[in-house]
């Protein structure tokens, strides 16, 4: 037996209930309790709804899950070489969604507490080695480190990824600890997102 629920438009029931139902006006919505379908009713027929939306995050029928507002972003640095000791500052953004990476400093600020996933991969413009770390809240947090010895290289590369706990507003960037400069020019990224 289907039950309506007052005020809300939506009214529950086996497939049967929905089938046997008239006089329904257009926007009814009707959720079969024995096939965990939604449908709604255009004033003429029941649809059947293929993506469900709450708040700002929707699942369509096939499971796949959207949320727009989650942050993310994805950058790398065009302008060129950095000196050992700076946060590299990535100012070409390919997508920052939720602006939280600011390409004016270099730095992530985590909108809220959560765990979130960093990644780094960049190369060193000399021979010897390349030491990179990524830092929260200004202190060394994790260390990348690439050493080609015995035999001497033009370039080093260096990739780092971390799950980070993180309390709102704490920073997370990356900087160079070591070789000569940082290679700048597109041969770089830096990239995080919320995980939960």
């Amino acid at each position: 037996m289907a039950k309506a629920f007052p005020n809300t438009g939506v009214t529950t029931g086996l497939s049967t209930d929905r089938s046997a139902m008239t006089g329904m006006g257009a926007g009814q919505q009707f959720f079969e309790t024995d096939t965990n379908k939604t449908y709604v009713y255009n004033g003429s027929s029941w649809i059947q709804e293929n993506d469900y939306t709450v708040g700002a995050m929707s699942v369509d029928s096939s499971g796949r899950v959207r949320m727009p507002n989650q942050p993310v972003f994805s950058a790398g640095r065009s302008a060129g070489p950095v000196a050992v000791g700076n946060t590299i500052l990535f100012n070409t953004i390919i997508f920052n969604d939720g602006n939280c990476y600011n390409s004016s400093n270099g730095l992530f600020t985590a909108p809220i507490t959560g765990r979130y996933v960093f990644n780094f991969h960049g190369m060193t413009t000399s021979s010897g080695y390349g030491w990179f770390a990524f830092i929260r809240n200004g202190a060394d947090y994790l260390y990348g480190y690439n050493e080609a010895s015995p035999v001497s290289v033009a370039y080093y590369h260096v990739s780092m990824s971390a799950p980070v706990y993180m309390s709102a507003n704490d920073t997370f960037g990356v900087v160079i600890k070591g070789s000569s400069a940082f290679f700048g020019n597109g041969y770089n990224a830096f990239s995080g997102y919320l995980l939960s």
